[in-house]
């Protein structure tokens, strides 16, 4: 399913028309015949992933318990046991990504994730660093000298990591003369 394409249609719809069609989808996330589906491919320890909907992105966990309505998990990053719906579990490897569309190139909270490298202008000069927060206005990013900053999405642009070490090193070199 490509995310980007329904997104965009979406942009078009009323607020009700969103409302009824978020209905539609929760009794669809419930329904016992998806979820049977689900549970008759897992098995107690297998590797898999999840999406962490504040983090915007998969993260890789273990299954350690099947239960009637949810899944224990391992998750790996952060070492901790949680349990999660069945229709957070990503089994068939389903590309995730929500790419900015290429008639504005405009970054948003659908579009970002946690551990992005991302970019601002601040007096003339690109400030970059990763994102750490993603939040209902703005992110929260930091450098590569810990300096935090929360900016609105209007003002963000991609960035690549070696974009990161070369800002800071220029930052740092201003600041010494």
């Amino acid at each position: 399913m490509n995310y980007t394409h329904l997104l965009n249609e979406l942009k078009q719809a009323k607020v009700f028309e969103l409302y009824r069609l978020s209905v539609a989808i929760n009794k669809e996330l419930e329904n016992p015949t998806r979820i049977l589906a689900i549970k008759k491919r897992l098995w107690i320890g297998m590797e898999l992933s999840y999406f962490h909907h504040v983090e915007n992105r998969l993260r890789r966990a273990k299954l350690l318990e099947i239960k009637q309505k949810n899944v224990l998990l391992l998750e790996y990053q952060k070492n901790d046991r949680l349990i999660v719906p069945y229709f957070m579990l990503n089994i068939d490897g389903t590309d995730t990504e929500i790419h900015e569309t290429e008639q504005n190139g405009s970054l948003t909270a659908n579009n970002l994730k946690v551990g992005d490298c991302v970019g601002f202008n601040k007096d003339g000069q690109t400030v970059a660093g990763v994102i750490k927060r993603i939040n209902p206005k703005t992110v929260t990013l930091v450098t590569r000298d810990n300096r935090r900053w929360r900016v609105a999405y209007a003002y963000l642009h991609r960035v690549h990591e070696s974009e990161i070490v070369s800002n800071t090193f220029l930052e740092q070199g201003n600041q010494e003369k």
